[in-house]
C-alpha cells in the first residue's frame, strides 16, 4: 500500500472504495459555449503520479477532440495512506511495494477517465501553528439546486495507521461519503448526482492524531527533538482521538463533514464571478535560480539541487515511524549508514554542498539505474475559476510554506488591481515529496512540508520551503528555515534548502503570465517511463476451489437467531483473487434487504463505511482463497430480512503456463526494456462467479421487548 513506505503494509481487502471526483468549469464566452474549460479532479489516493496524468490527458484529449489536455486538467490527491501502490513511475516510490503494478496503474487511469466521461515577526501574523480555515467552493444547477462542492482543509490522511491492511479513503474519504449521502438522500456511495470532494492543501506538517506521540511501551512522552523513545523511533507513535484507528478516522472525518455542512447550509458565501483560465508549465526543479535576501540585507542568487533524501527521511514520522537507528533532526549522519549509502551511490561533493545542512542518505538525483528514482521535471499549474485561483502544487507543503506561497500569489493579483481567493491543492499532477520553508529545512525532518524552522528538524518526502529543506525532502516542500531543522519534512525536501523559494517565485511568474495573457514555454519535457517499469509483484497465476466446493460457496453462514442494530454479521465465501478484476464502478459484495414486493434492494456495498471485505489465500500451492465479509449493522438499520452476496472473478489453471511467461517477461522488461520491448497486457482468462448467504433477520430491540411483555 502507498503512503507509509512500509513493506509489511500489504493490502488484504477493502473498507471503503476510492473515488475520482471531477469538476468541469467552462467560460461561456459565446452563444456556442466555446469558451475555455478548466478541470479539477480530486482523487482518493496517496499522491498523484505524473505518468497517470499523462495517460489521462492522452485519453481525454482523444475522446473529446483536444478540448481537455495536460494544461487545463489538474489532478489532486487527498493523501490517504491506505490506497494501493504500484502506480508511481519513479524507483524511490516503488521500493517498499516491490515495483510497478500494472493493475494499479490501469485502475487509477480508468477510474479518472470513467468519472470524467460521466462528468518570529512572521509568527505574529498567524494565530495558530496550523491553518484552521476551510475554504469551500459550491456548485449549483440552473434551478439553484445543489450540484456539488469542493472544500480544502489541511490535515493528513494518516488516521489509519501503518498496520492497516484495508483500502480506505481515510478521514477525508469518510467525510466525502457522509456529505454525499446527506445530499443524495442516503444513496449508495458513488451513485448519487451530488459530488463532494474534501481536497488536500498545505497539510505537510498537520497530523490527525490529536493525542500526540507517546512511547507505546511506557506511556511517556517521546523525546521532542528526535521523536524517539530510548533513542529508537519505532515505539514513538501518535494516535487518537479514538479508541482505535477506525474510530479515529471516523471522528476526524466527521469533524470535517460537520464544518462543511455548516458552511454549505448556513454560510451564504458570495458568488464567484470572472473568467475561466489556466496555465501550466514543466520546469526543471534541479536547476532553478532563486533570488534571496541575505542577513545583511543584500540580495544573492542561489540554485536548487539535484534530488536527494536526508537521513531523517528514514526515521519516518510519529504517524508512521521508520526503523533502525534513524532519528529526526539529524544534520550529521553516521559512518555506518554512509558506507551502506556509498554502496548504492556516493553523493558527489557538489550535491552534498548544495543540500547542506541535510546529510544525504540517498543521492536519488544522481542515480539512473534501472530508471529515474525521483522526478526532475515537474509540472506547476494555476487554474482560474472566476476570482478563485487554484494552485496545483506537486508535493506536500508545510503550513508556513503554503501560507507564504498563497500570500505571494495573492499579492501578484493585487498588484494588477484584482481581488482573488487563492487556494492550494496539494499533491497535484505528480509527487515530488515535501516542500518546507528554508528554516524548516534546517530542522531536517521527514515527509511533511514544514516551515524553515521545521525543515531544520529534518523530515522526509515532502516539499518544504528553504527552511524546511534543511530538514530535507523533495517529496515535501518546506520553507528555508524548516529545511535547516532537518526533521522528516526537511529531509524529504528533495531539491535542497531553496526548494520552497523556487516554487514561490515560479508561481508568481505563472500568476503574472496569466494576468498578462502571456504564454509560457516548458523548460523541458518529463520522461515517459511506462515502457521500462519493473515489477517484482507476482501476478495471479491461477485460482481453484477446494474439493467439493465451487467459487461463491458460503463456508460460514450468519449465526442463528436475530441480529440487532449495532451488532456485527460475519460471513465467508470461497473466492478467486480480487486482482483478477478490480470491479471498477462495481462491488465485491452487496448487503441486500427484502422488499414488500418480493424484490431485493442493495443497502450496502464494499464502498460503505459499515462493511469490511477481506481476502486471504488459504493455500498458495493449490490456489485456494477465502473472502471474509463483515457488516457492522448501522444503528438505524430497518427491521427485516437480509442476505449478503459476494461477486468476483476466478482464473482457472488453463493457460497458467502462458501467464507465467508473461510475468517473467514483465520482470525482465524492467531490466532489459529497450531490447525486449514492453511486455504488453497480461493474458485475460477470468470467469465471473457469485454466491449468497442464507437469509437472516434484523429485529428492533423495542419489538422484542414488546413481544416478551405479552
Amino acid at each position: 500500500m502507498m503512503g507509509y513506505a512500509n513493506i509489511n503494509m500489504v493490502n488484504h481487502g477493502i473498507h471503503t472504495r476510492l473515488y475520482a471526483r471531477s469538476y468541469i468549469v467552462c467560460d461561456d464566452v459565446s452563444d456556442s459555449g466555446s469558451g475555455d474549460c478548466a478541470v479539477f479532479v480530486n482523487l482518493d489516493c496517496g499522491m498523484t503520479a505524473q505518468i497517470v496524468k499523462m495517460e489521462v490527458a492522452r485519453q481525454l484529449s482523444t475522446e473529446f477532440g483536444g478540448l481537455y489536455n495536460t494544461n487545463n486538467i489538474l489532478l489532486s490527491a487527498t493523501h490517504t495512506h491506505s490506497g494501493p501502490a504500484g502506480f508511481l513511475e519513479y524507483v524511490l516510490f516503488q521500493i517498499s511495494n516491490l515495483g510497478w503494478v500494472q493493475e494499479s496503474f490501469d485502475a487509477h487511469v480508468a477510474g479518472i477517465v470513467q468519472r470524467y466521461s460521466l462528468s518570529v515577526a512572521e509568527r505574529n501574523w498567524y494565530q495558530y501553528d496550523t491553518d484552521k480555515e476551510m475554504v469551500m467552493l459550491k456548485f449549483f444547477n440552473e434551478d439553484t439546486s445543489p450540484k456539488g462542492m469542493v472544500n480544502w482543509f489541511a490535515v493528513h490522511g494518516t488516521s489509519m495507521n501503518n498496520t492497516n491492511q484495508y483500502i480506505s479513503g481515510d478521514n477525508k474519504g469518510y467525510a466525502e461519503q457522509m456529505f454525499e449521502s446527506l445530499l443524495n438522500g442516503g444513496s449508495l456511495p458513488g451513485s448519487g448526482p451530488f459530488v463532494a470532494a474534501f481536497a488536500s492543501t498545505n497539510l505537510g506538517d498537520v497530523s490527525p492524531n490529536t493525542r500526540g506521540p507517546k512511547c507505546i511501551d511506557t506511556g511517556l512522552d517521546c523525546d521532542v527533538d528526535t521523536s524517539t523513545c530510548d533513542g529508537r523511533v519505532e515505539t514513538c507513535i501518535a494516535s487518537g482521538p479514538g479508541r482505535d484507528m477506525v474510530e479515529s478516522t471516523q471522528i476526524i472525518g466527521h469533524k470535517q463533514f460537520a464544518k462543511a455542512q455548516s458552511l454549505f447550509f448556513e454560510d451564504a458565501g458570495r458568488p464567484v464571478s470572472g473568467p475561466v483560465d489556466f496555465i501550466h508549465q514543466y520546469i526543471d526543479m534541479s536547476n532553478q535560480t532563486v533570488v534571496i535576501q541575505q542577513p545583511d540585507g543584500s540580495w544573492a542568487e542561489v540554485k536548487t539541487c539535484k534530488a536527494a533524501m536526508g537521513f531523517s527521511f528514514a526515521a519516518g514520522t510519529t504517524d508512521g515511524p521508520g526503523a533502525f537507528d534513524f532519528t529526526q533532526s539529524d544534520t550529521t549522519g553516521n559512518e555506518f549508514w554512509d558506507t551502506i549509502r556509498d554502496m548504492i551511490k556516493k553523493p558527489s561533493p557538489e550535491l552534498e554542498a548544495c543540500h547542506k545542512p541535510k546529510p544525504i542518505l540517498l543521492a536519488t538525483g544522481e542515480i539512473e539505474y534501472p530508471y529515474a528514482w525521483q522526478p526532475q521535471i515537474v509540472p506547476v499549474q494555476l487554474l482560474r475559476l472566476g476570482d478563485v485561483i487554484i494552485i496545483g502544487m506537486p508535493g506536500e507543503l508545510t503550513t508556513m510554506a503554503g501560507r507564504r506561497i498563497r500570500e505571494a500569489v495573492t499579492a501578484k493579483y493585487a498588484e494588477a488591481g484584482e481581488t482573488v481567493k487563492v487556494v492550494i491543492s496539494g499533491l497535484s499532477n505528480t509527487y515530488s515529496d515535501y516542500i518546507t520553508t528554508y528554516e524548516e529545512y534546517q530542522v531536517s525532518k521527514s515527509d511533511y512540508i514544514t516551515t524553515y524552522e521545521e525543515y531544520q528538524v529534518s523530515k522526509s518526502d515532502y516539499i518544504t520551503t528553504y527552511e524546511e529543506y534543511q530538514v530535507s525532502k523533495s517529496d515535501y516542500i518546506t520553507t528555508y528555515e524548516e529545511y535547516q531543522k532537518q526533521r522528516y519534512e526537511g529531509a524529504s525536501t528533495v531539491y535542497g534548502p531553496h526548494t520552497h523559494q523556487a516554487y514561490l517565485q515560479k508561481f508568481q511568474e505563472l500568476a503574472t503570465a496569466m494576468i498578462q495573457g502571456t504564454p509560457v514555454v516548458d523548460e523541458a519535457q518529463p520522461p515517459n517511463l511506462l515502457d521500462v517499469q519493473m515489477s517484482f509483484v507476482p501476478g495471479v497465476v491461477f485460482d481453484a476451489a477446494p474439493l467439493g466446493h465451487h467459487f461463491g460457496d458460503v463456508t460460514q453462514q450468519p449465526t442463528a437467531g436475530a441480529f440487532y442494530p449495532g451488532e456485527t454479521v460475519v460471513v465467508k465465501f470461497v473466492s478467486g483473487h480480487p486482482r483478477n478484476n478490480p470491479m471498477t464502478g462495481r462491488s465485491f459484495l452487496e448487503v441486500l434487504k427484502l422488499q414488500e414486493d418480493g424484490s431485493w434492494a442493495v443497502v450496502a456495498t464494499d464502498a460503505s463505511w459499515e462493511t469490511f471485505f477481506k481476502w486471504s489465500r488459504t493455500d498458495v500451492l493449490l490456489g485456494h482463497s477465502e473472502v471474509t465479509i463483515t457488516w457492522n449493522i448501522p444503528v438505524d438499520a430497518a427491521a427485516g430480512t437480509y442476505k449478503i452476496r459476494h461477486m468476483g472473478y476466478h482464473k482457472p489453471a488453463v493457460g497458467m503456463f502462458r501467464r507465467a511467461v508473461y510475468y517473467m517477461r514483465s520482470l525482465f522488461t524492467g531490466l532489459f526494456g529497450r531490447m525486449l520491448g514492453r511486455a504488453g497486457a497480461p493474458p485475460q482468462s477470468t470467469f465471473y462467479y457469485e454466491g449468497e448467504t442464507d437469509t437472516f433477520q434484523i429485529a428492533q430491540p423495542w419489538l422484542t421487548l414488546r413481544s416478551f411483555g405479552k
